[in-house]
């Protein structure tokens, strides 16, 4: 219990720091990780924060590529996706975490839209059963502070 404790205070301290992120230009420190770890991680906690009417399946492919990034901002915006799956499922439904290998080679890139470099990716993805997101609000969705949770839109200042 103490163990869970500690490791429940040390995940608090690092999505307060992450959170204060938005608020100045963030530390980032990334490493060579398991993203699959960082899911199971992630999936093992949330679990407590969501309502029993949600499942949550992943599907994390074994043998998948080391990937280069800051686990702490990772944990926090699958966390962010989740919780956003979970207010999009008021009655409940299925959420879905993936992981795989893909290649992008010249050829594909020649023929699609992607502004990518050819090369090895690990996608995340999220998908939930949910009732997606509104047409007005999509081009919103990347701006900090965003949220359609609140009547009136949310102004941030920054204090000195």
């Amino acid at each position: 219990m103490v163990d869970n404790g500690v490791a429940a205070a040390q995940r608090s301290a690092e999505l307060t720091r992450n959170m204060l992120a938005h608020s100045r230009p963030a530390q980032l420190a990334p490493k060579m990780s398991d993203l699959n770890r960082i899911v199971l991680a992630t999936k093992r906690w949330s679990e407590r924060a969501l309502p029993v009417t949600i499942q949550i399946e992943t599907s994390l492919l074994a043998g998948l590529w080391p990937v280069r990034v800051d686990a702490v901002s990772t944990e926090s915006a699958l966390l962010n996706l989740l919780i956003n799956a979970r207010d999009a499922m008021p009655q409940g439904g299925m959420l879905t975490i993936e992981t795989g290998n893909v290649r992008i080679d010249r050829d594909y890139l020649e023929t699609s839209l992607e502004t990518l470099e050819p090369g090895r990716y690990v996608p995340l993805a999220v998908s939930d059963t949910g009732q997606g997101i509104a047409p007005e609000n999509l081009g919103m969705i990347f701006a900090p502070f965003f949220s359609t949770k609140c009547p009136v839109p949310v102004r941030v200042l920054a204090c000195r």
